[in-house]
């Protein structure tokens, strides 16, 4: 059967716009203030958004791109992604896989490492997950390299 929610999300734009609306016991209000305040509300999250996308998506999302398509350089299997400087890469690389039609069975040439520096400088190594959200991974490192730092 249909499961009852937990809760509700009412912070999405629609909800605070709807929130302008006079309450139905409301007396007088000016509408156009309201209205303006709506139409200063979404813009400012369309302006936001526009510009997260130009300034942290779109730049990461070539970052990636390039990683992938240079994995053949970091190794022969091209099973190692190698970012010269951290982004968030999950989604992209994702996304990127099934654009390129790349193989994604857990075994090269499938995508399984991403190899990047970390804000002090040190190297850091992730597996792929199998899929986005997943905790598995596609191959897991061996068991005695699990959380090993500065070796």
């Amino acid at each position: 059967g249909d499961a009852v929610p937990n809760y509700r999300v009412t912070t999405d734009l629609s909800s605070r716009v709807g929130y302008l609306n006079p309450a139905w016991n409301e007396d007088g209000s000016d509408v156009e203030q309201r209205f303006a305040r709506a139409m200063a509300l979404s813009g400012q999250e369309l302006t936001d958004s526009v510009l997260r996308l130009k300034n942290h998506w779109l730049p990461a999302r070539q970052l990636v791109q390039k990683a992938i398509q240079n994995r053949f350089n970091v190794h022969k299997s091209g099973s190692v992604v190698l970012f010269e400087k951290y982004c968030s890469w999950p989604s992209h690389l994702f996304e990127i896989e099934q654009e390129l039609k790349l193989e994604v069975s857990g075994a090269p040439p499938s995508l399984l490492y991403v190899l990047y520096p970390d804000s002090s400088g040190k190297w850091r190594i992730q597996c792929v997950p199998e899929r986005e959200g997943s905790f598995v991974s596609r191959k897991p490192m061996p068991e005695p390299w699990r959380g090993v730092r500065g070796d």
